[in-house]
């Protein structure tokens, strides 16, 4: 390995020095939480993260400034912040409150509405319902009598002597698909044993 380095050993380990010396610093200046910056889930702000800008497609972040003494906060395109005109020509700001009331309002009265909310339960407890897995398994069950017969009669026919190359084919694509119907019955079988 010694052949492969490119840097001495004495800048290595100077370099990992250094490293180790900022990891201990943003220890110490994160209250241990190295990589668990505050970020979208975090955030103190229901936009922050995963808004975009109309105009540039850029992140919309929270932007301040002082407002008779305190401070105010504003949704605004980061693009046109950081970089100005030349990237985008978005420079409306609006007060957080406005828009957080706005978008939890719309979610409010259009995505949990009591028809849609009962409209996915019922179509998440449709495709749960032990009907339709019976069904299923039965199907299933099926199939694979169907295929063991067909396996059988193309055995048959490969050890009376004929066409090996079709009759090879079409049992290897039997057996395969058997085998799959296999593995699905068991693991329904041993999903349908944990549900009781």
């Amino acid at each position: 390995m010694q052949a492969l380095r490119i840097v001495s050993e004495t800048a290595w380990q100077a370099a990992h020095a250094h490293l180790s010396g900022i990891r201990a610093h943003l220890l110490k200046v994160s209250d241990g939480r190295i990589g668990a910056r505050a970020r979208d889930i975090d955030s103190r702000y229901l936009l922050s993260g995963f808004a975009r800008c109309a105009v540039c497609g850029g992140s919309l972040g929270v932007l301040s400034r002082s407002h008779g003494g305190t401070r105010a906060y504003f949704y605004g395109c980061i693009a046109y912040h950081k970089r100005g005109t030349v990237v985008c020509g978005n420079a409306l700001q609006v007060p957080i409150e406005r828009v957080d009331d706005a978008v939890l309002g719309t979610i409010a009265g259009d995505v949990l509405r009591p028809a849609v909310v009962m409209a996915i339960v019922d179509g998440v407890l449709a495709a749960l319902a032990p009907k339709a897995r019976f069904r299923d398994g039965k199907q299933d069950r099926v199939e694979l009598q169907t295929l063991e017969r067909d396996i059988e009669r193309l055995t048959e026919a490969v050890a009376a002597g004929g066409q090996l190359t079709p009759l090879l084919a079409a049992l290897t694509v039997r057996q395969a698909r058997r085998d799959e119907l296999v593995a699905s019955v068991a693991v329904r079988e041993s999903a349908d044993l944990r549900l009781f």
